[in-house]
Protein backbone atom coordinates (compact mmCIF):
# COMPACT_ATOMS: atom_id res chain seq x y z
CA UNK A 1 0.00 0.00 0.00
CA UNK A 2 1.41 3.56 -1.17
CA UNK A 3 2.26 5.13 1.89
CA UNK A 4 0.42 9.03 2.02
CA UNK A 5 2.23 12.20 1.99
CA UNK A 6 0.56 14.79 4.57
CA UNK A 7 0.10 17.80 3.17
CA UNK A 8 1.02 21.18 4.57
CA UNK A 9 -1.05 23.39 6.25
CA UNK A 10 -0.29 27.21 4.97
CA UNK A 11 -2.25 30.34 6.37
CA UNK A 12 -1.86 33.42 4.30
CA UNK A 13 -2.56 36.58 6.28
CA UNK A 14 -3.81 39.45 3.91
CA UNK A 15 -4.70 42.91 4.15
CA UNK A 16 -8.33 43.07 3.78
CA UNK A 17 -10.00 44.54 0.76
CA UNK A 18 -12.99 44.44 -0.90
CA UNK A 19 -11.48 43.14 -4.31
CA UNK A 20 -9.86 40.20 -2.34
CA UNK A 21 -12.92 39.01 -0.68
CA UNK A 22 -14.67 39.39 -4.63
CA UNK A 23 -11.93 37.51 -5.60
CA UNK A 24 -12.08 34.45 -3.21
CA UNK A 25 -15.99 34.39 -3.41
CA UNK A 26 -15.87 34.68 -7.23
CA UNK A 27 -13.25 32.93 -8.55
CA UNK A 28 -12.05 33.57 -12.32
CA UNK A 29 -9.02 34.29 -14.67
CA UNK A 30 -8.21 37.77 -14.40
CA UNK A 31 -5.20 39.98 -13.42
CA UNK A 32 -6.17 41.05 -10.61
CA UNK A 33 -5.77 37.61 -8.87
CA UNK A 34 -2.16 38.35 -8.06
CA UNK A 35 -3.65 40.47 -5.03
CA UNK A 36 -4.33 36.53 -3.54
CA UNK A 37 -1.12 35.71 -3.68
CA UNK A 38 -0.55 32.94 -5.72
CA UNK A 39 -3.60 31.00 -3.58
CA UNK A 40 -4.98 28.59 -5.55
CA UNK A 41 -1.20 27.56 -6.79
CA UNK A 42 -0.10 27.06 -3.32
CA UNK A 43 -2.98 24.33 -3.23
CA UNK A 44 -1.95 22.95 -6.43
CA UNK A 45 1.02 22.58 -4.83
CA UNK A 46 -0.33 20.58 -2.15
CA UNK A 47 -0.82 22.49 0.22
CA UNK A 48 -3.94 23.24 2.75
CA UNK A 49 -4.67 27.08 2.81
CA UNK A 50 -6.44 29.16 4.75
CA UNK A 51 -6.87 32.68 5.21
CA UNK A 52 -8.03 35.63 7.10
CA UNK A 53 -10.96 36.91 4.34
CA UNK A 54 -13.43 34.28 5.27
CA UNK A 55 -15.57 36.20 7.54
CA UNK A 56 -17.14 39.65 7.91
CA UNK A 57 -15.54 42.50 9.98
CA UNK A 58 -17.94 43.78 12.27
CA UNK A 59 -18.31 47.84 12.69
CA UNK A 60 -17.12 47.46 16.59
CA UNK A 61 -14.02 45.98 15.08
CA UNK A 62 -13.34 48.55 12.68
CA UNK A 63 -13.73 51.27 15.49
CA UNK A 64 -11.25 49.41 18.05
CA UNK A 65 -8.45 48.78 15.34
CA UNK A 66 -8.80 52.45 14.42
CA UNK A 67 -8.39 53.07 18.62
CA UNK A 68 -5.46 51.22 18.78
CA UNK A 69 -3.45 52.46 15.61
CA UNK A 70 -4.82 56.35 16.35
CA UNK A 71 -2.81 55.62 20.01
CA UNK A 72 0.59 53.45 18.32
CA UNK A 73 1.01 56.51 15.46
CA UNK A 74 1.01 59.12 18.48
CA UNK A 75 4.18 56.81 19.65
CA UNK A 76 5.24 56.55 16.14
CA UNK A 77 4.63 52.74 16.52
CA UNK A 78 4.07 50.83 13.01
CA UNK A 79 0.47 49.46 13.17
CA UNK A 80 -1.90 47.03 11.28
CA UNK A 81 -4.71 44.82 11.31
CA UNK A 82 -4.48 43.14 14.62
CA UNK A 83 -8.12 42.00 15.60
CA UNK A 84 -8.20 39.99 12.21
CA UNK A 85 -4.75 38.07 13.35
CA UNK A 86 -5.62 37.83 16.94
CA UNK A 87 -9.35 36.32 15.98
CA UNK A 88 -7.64 34.15 13.65
CA UNK A 89 -4.56 33.05 16.47
CA UNK A 90 -5.99 29.33 17.05
CA UNK A 91 -6.46 28.50 13.24
CA UNK A 92 -2.76 30.09 12.95
CA UNK A 93 -1.39 27.91 15.64
CA UNK A 94 -2.99 25.07 13.85
CA UNK A 95 -0.77 25.43 10.81
CA UNK A 96 2.64 24.93 9.71
CA UNK A 97 2.97 28.17 8.84
CA UNK A 98 1.68 31.62 8.13
CA UNK A 99 2.81 34.00 5.37
CA UNK A 100 2.25 37.55 5.78
CA UNK A 101 1.43 39.18 2.46
CA UNK A 102 1.79 43.24 4.14
CA UNK A 103 2.73 44.86 6.86
CA UNK A 104 -0.39 45.52 7.67
CA UNK A 105 -0.85 41.76 9.51
CA UNK A 106 3.00 41.40 9.81
CA UNK A 107 3.39 43.48 12.24
CA UNK A 108 0.14 42.47 14.59
CA UNK A 109 1.34 38.61 14.11
CA UNK A 110 5.34 39.11 15.31
CA UNK A 111 3.67 41.28 18.26
CA UNK A 112 1.25 38.64 19.17
CA UNK A 113 4.11 35.88 18.17
CA UNK A 114 6.46 37.60 20.68
CA UNK A 115 3.94 37.84 23.79
CA UNK A 116 3.27 33.92 23.13
CA UNK A 117 -0.21 33.68 21.66
CA UNK A 118 1.27 32.75 18.40
CA UNK A 119 3.15 29.86 18.27
CA UNK A 120 3.35 29.21 14.70
CA UNK A 121 6.49 30.08 12.56
CA UNK A 122 6.05 33.52 10.20
CA UNK A 123 7.28 34.33 7.35
CA UNK A 124 7.01 38.48 6.66
CA UNK A 125 7.02 39.92 3.33
CA UNK A 126 8.58 43.43 4.08
CA UNK A 127 7.11 46.39 2.12
CA UNK A 128 8.73 49.18 3.75
CA UNK A 129 9.81 47.91 7.19
CA UNK A 130 12.68 49.58 7.47
CA UNK A 131 10.75 52.78 7.09
CA UNK A 132 8.44 52.33 9.62
CA UNK A 133 10.67 51.36 12.45
CA UNK A 134 12.83 54.65 11.64
CA UNK A 135 9.51 56.30 12.78
CA UNK A 136 9.31 54.77 16.30
CA UNK A 137 10.22 57.43 18.77
CA UNK A 138 11.34 55.85 21.49
CA UNK A 139 14.28 53.68 22.00
CA UNK A 140 12.28 51.19 24.36
CA UNK A 141 9.67 50.67 21.88
CA UNK A 142 12.17 50.55 19.41
CA UNK A 143 14.06 47.74 21.09
CA UNK A 144 10.58 45.65 21.45
CA UNK A 145 9.69 45.98 18.04
CA UNK A 146 13.15 44.93 16.65
CA UNK A 147 12.85 41.75 18.95
CA UNK A 148 9.71 41.13 18.38
CA UNK A 149 11.06 40.60 14.42
CA UNK A 150 13.96 39.21 15.50
CA UNK A 151 11.46 36.06 16.15
CA UNK A 152 10.17 36.07 13.08
CA UNK A 153 11.73 32.97 11.04
CA UNK A 154 11.48 34.29 7.50
CA UNK A 155 11.49 37.80 5.97
CA UNK A 156 10.91 38.18 2.04
CA UNK A 157 12.04 41.42 0.27
CA UNK A 158 11.35 42.55 -3.27
CA UNK A 159 14.71 44.76 -3.17
CA UNK A 160 18.18 43.89 -2.61
CA UNK A 161 18.24 47.13 -0.80
CA UNK A 162 15.66 46.59 1.30
CA UNK A 163 17.17 43.08 2.41
CA UNK A 164 20.81 44.38 3.38
CA UNK A 165 18.83 47.45 5.33
CA UNK A 166 16.53 44.70 7.45
CA UNK A 167 19.57 42.20 7.60
CA UNK A 168 21.17 45.56 9.72
CA UNK A 169 18.73 46.56 11.22
CA UNK A 170 18.13 42.84 13.03
CA UNK A 171 21.98 41.91 13.03
CA UNK A 172 20.79 38.79 10.76
CA UNK A 173 22.15 37.26 7.72
CA UNK A 174 21.05 35.20 4.95
CA UNK A 175 19.58 32.69 6.77
CA UNK A 176 16.59 34.48 7.83
CA UNK A 177 16.36 37.51 5.04
CA UNK A 178 15.74 36.91 1.17
CA UNK A 179 15.19 38.75 -1.92
CA UNK A 180 12.75 37.09 -4.70
CA UNK A 181 12.24 39.40 -7.69
CA UNK A 182 8.47 40.47 -8.23
CA UNK A 183 6.85 38.61 -10.52
CA UNK A 184 3.61 39.40 -13.14
CA UNK A 185 0.53 37.26 -14.83
CA UNK A 186 2.57 37.93 -17.99
CA UNK A 187 -0.63 36.10 -20.26
CA UNK A 188 -2.39 39.19 -19.13
CA UNK A 189 0.52 41.88 -20.59
CA UNK A 190 0.08 41.53 -23.55
CA UNK A 191 1.32 44.17 -26.50
CA UNK A 192 -1.58 45.81 -28.46
CA UNK A 193 0.30 47.52 -30.91
CA UNK A 194 -3.33 48.63 -33.29
CA UNK A 195 -3.86 51.00 -30.07
CA UNK A 196 -4.67 54.47 -30.67
CA UNK A 197 -2.25 56.36 -28.58
CA UNK A 198 -4.38 59.09 -27.16
CA UNK A 199 -1.68 60.07 -24.58
CA UNK A 200 1.80 60.91 -24.91
CA UNK A 201 2.79 59.88 -21.99
CA UNK A 202 0.90 57.56 -19.28
CA UNK A 203 1.91 56.80 -15.79
CA UNK A 204 0.20 54.57 -13.46
CA UNK A 205 0.59 53.51 -9.41
CA UNK A 206 -0.40 54.79 -6.69
CA UNK A 207 2.13 53.71 -3.80
CA UNK A 208 3.17 56.96 -2.01
CA UNK A 209 6.63 57.39 -3.36
CA UNK A 210 6.03 58.21 -6.63
CA UNK A 211 6.94 61.84 -7.53
CA UNK A 212 3.05 63.14 -9.81
CA UNK A 213 4.45 66.79 -8.95
CA UNK A 214 7.92 66.05 -11.16
CA UNK A 215 5.82 65.00 -13.67
CA UNK A 216 3.03 67.89 -13.29
CA UNK A 217 5.46 70.17 -13.57
CA UNK A 218 6.64 68.57 -16.88
CA UNK A 219 3.22 68.78 -18.38
CA UNK A 220 2.64 72.70 -17.18
CA UNK A 221 6.15 72.85 -18.94
CA UNK A 222 5.20 71.20 -22.30
CA UNK A 223 1.47 72.10 -22.82
CA UNK A 224 1.43 70.48 -26.52
CA UNK A 225 2.29 67.30 -24.86
CA UNK A 226 -1.00 65.03 -23.68
CA UNK A 227 -0.60 63.28 -20.69
CA UNK A 228 -2.67 61.37 -18.41
CA UNK A 229 -2.03 60.02 -14.29
CA UNK A 230 -3.51 56.99 -13.45
CA UNK A 231 -3.63 56.92 -9.66
CA UNK A 232 -5.91 56.33 -6.10
CA UNK A 233 -7.84 58.82 -3.94
CA UNK A 234 -4.27 59.61 -1.77
CA UNK A 235 -2.30 61.53 -4.72
CA UNK A 236 -5.47 63.96 -5.00
CA UNK A 237 -3.66 66.66 -4.98
CA UNK A 238 -2.31 66.17 -8.37
CA UNK A 239 -5.98 67.53 -9.39
CA UNK A 240 -5.06 71.05 -7.86
CA UNK A 241 -4.39 73.37 -10.42
CA UNK A 242 -3.21 70.86 -12.82
CA UNK A 243 -2.60 72.24 -16.31
CA UNK A 244 -4.76 71.18 -19.01
CA UNK A 245 -2.89 68.91 -20.96
CA UNK A 246 -2.59 66.54 -18.03
CA UNK A 247 -5.69 64.55 -17.31
CA UNK A 248 -6.09 62.48 -14.33
CA UNK A 249 -7.70 59.13 -13.39
CA UNK A 250 -8.81 57.46 -9.93
CA UNK A 251 -9.34 54.30 -8.82
CA UNK A 252 -9.87 52.03 -12.05
CA UNK A 253 -9.65 48.06 -12.84
CA UNK A 254 -6.69 46.46 -13.87
CA UNK A 255 -8.17 45.92 -16.86
CA UNK A 256 -8.76 49.39 -17.69
CA UNK A 257 -5.41 50.09 -17.00
CA UNK A 258 -3.99 47.81 -19.39
CA UNK A 259 -5.99 49.58 -21.85
CA UNK A 260 -3.79 52.87 -20.68
CA UNK A 261 -0.78 51.27 -21.32
CA UNK A 262 -1.56 50.61 -24.28
CA UNK A 263 -2.91 54.08 -25.34
CA UNK A 264 0.31 55.65 -24.15
CA UNK A 265 3.50 56.25 -26.52
CA UNK A 266 6.00 56.51 -23.62
CA UNK A 267 5.37 55.39 -20.02
CA UNK A 268 6.76 57.67 -17.30
CA UNK A 269 6.98 56.35 -13.61
CA UNK A 270 8.50 58.47 -11.69
CA UNK A 271 9.33 57.95 -7.36
CA UNK A 272 11.00 59.25 -4.77
CA UNK A 273 14.23 57.45 -3.25
CA UNK A 274 13.15 54.53 -1.11
CA UNK A 275 14.27 51.40 -0.03
CA UNK A 276 11.28 49.14 -1.23
CA UNK A 277 9.60 50.02 -4.34
CA UNK A 278 10.79 51.50 -7.39
CA UNK A 279 7.03 51.31 -8.64
CA UNK A 280 8.42 47.70 -9.89
CA UNK A 281 5.15 46.26 -10.51
CA UNK A 282 3.74 49.06 -13.07
CA UNK A 283 7.25 48.51 -14.50
CA UNK A 284 7.56 45.07 -14.94
CA UNK A 285 4.11 44.92 -16.48
CA UNK A 286 4.59 48.24 -18.64
CA UNK A 287 7.58 46.62 -20.12
CA UNK A 288 5.75 43.04 -20.74
CA UNK A 289 3.51 44.91 -23.10
CA UNK A 290 6.85 45.89 -24.98
CA UNK A 291 5.92 49.62 -23.82
CA UNK A 292 9.26 51.78 -23.50
CA UNK A 293 9.50 52.81 -19.94
CA UNK A 294 11.11 55.65 -17.96
CA UNK A 295 11.45 55.17 -14.71
CA UNK A 296 13.29 56.43 -11.83
CA UNK A 297 16.69 54.68 -11.13
CA UNK A 298 16.25 54.23 -7.07
CA UNK A 299 17.61 51.59 -4.83
CA UNK A 300 14.79 49.12 -4.92
CA UNK A 301 15.50 48.47 -8.66
CA UNK A 302 18.98 48.91 -8.97
CA UNK A 303 19.83 45.17 -8.58
CA UNK A 304 18.29 42.08 -9.43
CA UNK A 305 15.35 42.89 -12.04
CA UNK A 306 18.08 43.03 -15.29
CA UNK A 307 17.13 46.26 -16.22
CA UNK A 308 19.59 48.23 -18.76
CA UNK A 309 18.97 51.96 -19.43
CA UNK A 310 18.81 52.51 -23.09
CA UNK A 311 18.14 48.73 -23.89
CA UNK A 312 15.32 47.69 -21.93
CA UNK A 313 14.32 50.77 -20.08
CA UNK A 314 15.57 54.28 -19.91
CA UNK A 315 16.54 55.10 -16.20
CA UNK A 316 16.68 58.76 -14.50
CA UNK A 317 17.85 60.08 -11.53
CA UNK A 318 15.22 60.63 -8.83
CA UNK A 319 14.10 63.96 -8.22
CA UNK A 320 16.11 65.49 -11.24
CA UNK A 321 13.75 67.34 -13.04
CA UNK A 322 16.57 68.16 -15.85
CA UNK A 323 17.17 64.53 -16.41
CA UNK A 324 13.54 63.23 -16.76
CA UNK A 325 12.87 66.00 -19.68
CA UNK A 326 15.61 65.86 -21.31
CA UNK A 327 14.91 61.91 -21.08
CA UNK A 328 11.24 62.26 -22.47
CA UNK A 329 12.00 64.68 -24.78
CA UNK A 330 14.56 62.39 -26.54
CA UNK A 331 12.04 58.93 -26.40
CA UNK A 332 9.50 60.51 -27.92
CA UNK A 333 11.29 61.85 -30.53
CA UNK A 334 13.11 58.29 -31.62
CA UNK A 335 10.48 56.18 -32.50
CA UNK A 336 13.09 53.65 -33.09
CA UNK A 337 14.29 53.80 -29.36
CA UNK A 338 11.21 53.81 -28.40
CA UNK A 339 10.12 50.35 -30.20
CA UNK A 340 13.30 48.69 -29.35
CA UNK A 341 13.43 49.50 -25.97
CA UNK A 342 10.28 47.88 -25.84
CA UNK A 343 10.77 44.52 -27.57
CA UNK A 344 13.70 44.55 -25.19
CA UNK A 345 11.55 44.94 -22.23
CA UNK A 346 8.98 42.36 -23.16
CA UNK A 347 12.00 39.80 -23.38
CA UNK A 348 13.46 40.63 -20.17
CA UNK A 349 10.27 39.92 -18.18
CA UNK A 350 9.38 36.86 -20.06
CA UNK A 351 12.61 35.37 -18.87
CA UNK A 352 12.79 36.80 -15.57
CA UNK A 353 10.02 37.53 -13.96
CA UNK A 354 7.01 35.11 -14.90
CA UNK A 355 4.73 34.65 -11.58
CA UNK A 356 5.24 31.34 -11.91
CA UNK A 357 8.94 31.89 -11.57
CA UNK A 358 7.79 33.96 -8.27
CA UNK A 359 5.53 31.95 -6.88
CA UNK A 360 7.79 28.88 -7.43
CA UNK A 361 11.06 30.57 -5.56
CA UNK A 362 8.16 31.18 -2.41
CA UNK A 363 6.92 27.70 -1.95
CA UNK A 364 10.29 26.71 -1.89
CA UNK A 365 11.13 28.79 0.99
CA UNK A 366 7.75 28.33 2.72
CA UNK A 367 8.84 24.31 2.49
CA UNK A 368 12.31 25.46 4.05
CA UNK A 369 10.57 27.21 6.71
CA UNK A 370 8.03 24.10 7.74
CA UNK A 371 11.00 21.51 7.11
CA UNK A 372 14.66 23.12 7.86
CA UNK A 373 17.87 21.35 7.11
Amino acid sequence: MQRRIPTSELFIAYKKKPIRKELIANPSNRPENYLLWGLETYVSKGFTVKHNLDRQETKLETRINKTINKFLKILGVPGGDWLTILKNHKSINKSDVMLSTVDNVGIPAVILKRIGLIKTPIIYVSVGLPEQIDKIKTRVLRKFYLNALRNTNHFICYSTIEKERLKSLLHTGDEKVSFIPLGIMTSFFNPLLEVNKQWDIVSIGADPMRDYALLAHFADKHKKLKILIVTSANHSYIKHNKPGNLDCEFNISLDEAIKRFSAGKLIVLPVKENTYTGATTTLLQAMCMQKCVIASNVGPIKKGYNLVSNENCILVEPGNYADLEISILSALSNDELLEQTGINGRRTVLEHNTWESFISKTATLILEVINPH
